[in-house]
């Protein structure tokens, strides 16, 4: 799987406040929260149908709607993460938690 690595940091695609239903918890594609090429355009803020199209071409079918609202969390490589959906009102987003940056409780 490629990623978008620099300095020692991944790159990864998450749906930011404002989104409908979410990126990755929507599609479910693990390489496409890495892939370069999104970075890259949302980096150069390239448009929400320009995403859509080359995702679709490159990883088929599936939910991509909310390419627009994309945002890069630049994260430690070989960090644990998890991507969760978060619903407000009748907005939801995603949240990016890094597994070292959280204080676990134990029961």
């Amino acid at each position: 799987m490629e990623k978008c690595i620099r300095d020692g940091k991944v790159g990864i695609l998450f749906a930011d406040y404002g989104a409908s239903s979410g990126w990755y918890t929507t599609h479910e594609k693990e390489e496409l929260i890495f892939d370069p090429i999104v970075i890259e355009m949302v980096e150069s803020k390239a448009i929400a149908e320009l995403i859509k199209k080359y995702c679709r071409n490159t990883y088929g079918t599936g939910s991509y709607d909310d390419a627009a609202h994309l945002e890069i969390k630049w994260i430690d490589v070989d960090a644990k993460f998890l991507i969760e959906r978060e619903i407000d009102g009748w907005s939801a987003f995603e949240s990016v938690t890094v597994c070292d940056e959280v204080e676990w409780m134990t029961a």
